[in-house]
């Protein structure tokens, strides 16, 4: 079985960035991915049972849903007492200044739901927060001569990322999200998660290290 580990030490980081963000009057959706584990997890069902792309995404959804637990404890003071598990279950902001989402259903992946998150809320920006500072013309870890994307329109984006969405695909963003996205003129700006001064650049609107997705 795969071993579960949480960064502690970023966690407590990422508790205090957020309350000083929110401090300050901002809002917050946090959407919980699945991360390693998830993929682990899908693996192994695929390899001992041959499970079906369906099982393979409740399997995704449900580490998506224990991880937005746990962020739903480490904020409890800012953030509703349920998760955003299911389109609709919120409309809008309600007393509390964050919203702990997480997956919903199959077919779905995370960045999907964030990008519906965004349509459905009135929001115009996703970040999309990964172990990687850019969106590369290729696979930096597999390909030496990877450059990274301050700046692509969506266009040039599909180009780039792999077009066919799957159950724990790696991609920056992923294609039926970006798709969507697209469609409702949503900026996804893809940036290093455990970069906290990076990240409060974006929030304040001030130059960053990081790739802007969007057609505007």
């Amino acid at each position: 079985m795969p071993q579960l580990t949480v960064d502690i030490g970023y966690l407590r980081r990422f508790r205090l960035f957020l309350k000083k963000q929110i401090k300050r009057g901002n809002k917050v959706v946090l959407v919980a991915g699945g991360g390693g584990v998830c993929r682990e997890y899908q693996t192994a069902a695929v390899k001992i049972a041959k499970a079906s792309q369906s099982d393979r995404d409740w399997v995704g959804i449900y580490s998506t849903r224990l991880n937005a637990q746990l962020l739903r404890v480490v904020f409890a003071d800012e953030a509703e007492p349920i998760i955003f598990d299911q389109r609709f279950k919120f409309k809008k902001f309600g007393r509390k200044p964050l919203i702990v989402a997480a997956g919903w259903q199959p077919g779905w992946s995370t960045d999907f739901i964030a990008a519906q998150i965004a349509v459905d809320l009135g929001i115009g920006q996703v970040v999309n927060l990964t172990n990687l500072p850019f969106v590369y013309t290729g696979d930096p870890r597999k390909d030496k001569t990877a450059k990274p994307i301050k700046e692509i329109n969506w266009k040039d984006y599909f180009k780039v990322i792999c077009p066919k969405w799957s159950p724990g695909m790696h991609s920056p963003f992923d294609p039926v999200a970006s798709k969507l996205a697209q469609k409702n003129g949503i900026e996804v700006i893809v940036a290093e998660g455990k970069d906290l001064a990076n990240l409060a650049k974006i929030i304040n609107g001030q130059s960053f290290r990081g790739t802007i997705i969007s057609d505007n």
